[in-house]
């Protein structure tokens, strides 16, 4: 297997325990060392190199105890010694997308995704302050105590800003809270067809192009996703209706969300793209509940895309700055 991932990616030899992502790897690599692998008669898919990374948890793939990605907790780097950065799913609850920073944030820096408990439950959370409570449980299972590191996008963002002023509450540091794109106290109603194509448009599938006259069809749906290159290819129909679900209710919940007040500074990422006269700021947005400085970071995207690999590099380096700068700051004092 070491083998077979270096030569997919060109390296003379790779080690067991370094993850494939540091290493060079990315989206289409992992679907070409998938296929290198099952020709070599060892069963992958895209999420196992994902959601495993390194070639000795690679090995272990199909173990009755192996995870499949869809935990709360998604551990996506577990070593360095950091304080992790814990990355909130947006609306749609998976937090796979966030996988592509750890190229960004550096070796020693720990990173999880948070992702919805659609995927393993039934019931769905009543709101943000319930997730943020279910969350916080799940955060301090591997950091007890702070600096804690808080990053949300769209509906994570609010969750993620809950977080940090319960974990204040309770004399807990928060060294970075930063929101990707996103506001509270908006109106977010639509009707279902509304919310399905911007759901899909979310996971990069055209759904007005698909069936522009109705609703689209789960099938064409299905087949769009099973030709991507990246994690959500392997997605199922009862994946996919996990995430329309948990979509639904979080933009119920964002729109009944009471934010408190947060003492400490905010890194903030503005979408440029889609913005009209009426599009709120982050600055005024969320200025009258921020006690310190709000950093406004425009990046050229739509919303819905700001996780692509593009904006998503010019985030990560943000964030891996700001994060040297409280590293630098707590090794000084």
């Amino acid at each position: 297997m070491c083998g077979i991932v270096a030569d997919v990616l060109g390296l003379d030899r790779v080690a067991a325990d370094v993850s494939f992502f540091d290493l060079g790897g990315d989206s289409i690599a992992a679907l070409r060392l998938s296929t290198r692998a099952r020709q070599a008669g060892v069963e992958l898919t895209p999420r196992d190199v994902f959601t495993h990374q390194t070639v000795e948890a690679l090995a272990r793939v199909g173990d009755p105890d192996d995870r499949i990605g869809f935990e709360v907790l998604l551990p996506i780097r577990t070593s360095g010694s950091r304080p992790p950065v814990f990355f909130v799913h947006p609306a749609g609850g998976l937090a796979w997308p966030y996988l592509q920073f750890q190229r960004h944030l550096g070796p020693d820096q720990p990173v999880y995704g948070l992702q919805a408990r659609a995927f393993t439950r039934s019931d769905l959370p009543e709101s943000v302050a319930e997730m943020a409570a279910d969350y916080l449980e799940q955060i301090r299972s591997v950091r007890p105590a702070g600096p804690y590191h808080l990053v949300g996008w769209s509906l994570g963002g609010l969750v993620a800003y809950e977080m940090a002023v319960r974990l204040q509450a309770a004399g807990e540091t928060v060294g970075l809270l930063a929101l990707i794109d996103s506001y509270h106290g908006q109106d977010l109603a639509g009707d279902e067809r509304k919310i399905l194509h911007e759901l899909l448009q979310g996971i990069g599938v055209d759904a007005a192009a698909i069936a522009p006259d109705g609703d689209p069809d789960m099938q064409q749906i299905m087949g769009i996703l099973a030709d991507r290159d990246d994690a959500l290819a392997t997605l199922g129909e009862d994946d996919l209706v996990n995430v329309y679900r948990n979509y639904e209710n979080g933009l119920r919940q964002a729109e009944e969300y009471r934010p408190g007040r947060f003492r400490g500074d905010l890194v903030f990422f503005t979408a440029l793209q889609g913005r009209t006269g009426e599009s709120p700021t982050g600055r005024a947005n969320w200025g009258p509940l921020v006690e310190g400085e709000i950093e406004d970071y425009p990046v050229d995207a739509e919303h819905h895309l700001l996780l692509d690999p593009g904006p998503a590099a010019e985030m990560g380096a943000v964030l891996a700055a700001r994060l040297d700068k409280l590293h630098s700051g707590t090794r000084d004092h």
